[in-house]
């Protein structure tokens, strides 16, 4: 088993691999100040991240972005955002408190906006090993208020612009809504209900286990 693993990491296909995932990494950031974008290939341009770093220069953050197409994941669709905006835990913590500036919300709020936008009614091929099949790419924003924290917040591709826009303006309020996790839990997924105008939550493990207990997750 090493032997056939130390051939694999040898062969050219590895190298290739490796060569790919230096060149996608090299645009990665880390630190309190960081706003990071993951993407799929072809949905942004150039002049895109150009533009974003700028807008998040003038508010002291930085842009990290990671282009996730060609690399392998597992996932639960369902649950997963495909593409996303993360906001580093410093930042939303300092909103949260109102100690952040209106200005650094209304950068975070067009770089959602603008990246909905791209990604709306957009969709991706997922391959597995027995299928392959067009998904739509979910996009939306993640953010954390502690290390045991976390919420998946989507933003639909369905839904009207002005919406949109109205979700984001409610974010603030739903996160300082939550009360911190006393263990670790997986992110809940949080979706916007243009009926009641506010964010539901869905308790991502109680959904895991019911589909589970239907065979859903066996379903290719």
């Amino acid at each position: 088993m090493t032997d056939s693993i130390e051939d694999f990491k040898n062969s050219d296909e590895y190298k290739e691999y490796e060569k790919m995932m230096n060149e996608k990494e090299k645009y990665l950031k880390k630190g309190p100040n960081v706003i990071h974008l993951q993407y799929l290939g072809s949905l942004f341009e150039e002049s895109d991240f150009i533009e974003y770093e700028n807008k998040l220069n003038d508010v002291g953050l930085e842009l990290s972005r990671f282009d996730k197409s060609g690399v392998m994941y597992n996932c639960l669709d369902k649950f997963e955002l495909v593409t996303y905006i993360s906001i580093a835990p410093p930042i939303i913590l300092e909103l949260i408190k109102g100690t952040g500036s209106n200005a650094t919300w209304d950068v975070l709020k067009y770089l959602l906006f603008s990246a909905w936008r791209k990604v709306r009614n957009k969709s991706h091929t997922r391959a597995t090993t027995q299928i392959s099949e067009k998904k739509e790419i979910l996009f939306g924003l993640k953010v954390s208020i502690d290390s045991q924290t976390a919420f998946n917040m989507s933003l639909k591709g369905d839904l009207d612009e002005s919406i949109i826009l109205n979700s984001l303006d409610k974010v603030l309020d739903f996160l300082r809504e939550q009360k911190p996790n006393e263990e670790f839990k997986h992110p809940d997924c949080v979706y916007f209900d243009s009926i009641s105008s506010k964010w539901i939550k869905v308790d991502v493990l109680s959904e895991i286990k019911k589909m589970m207990e239907n065979g859903e997750l066996n379903r290719k």
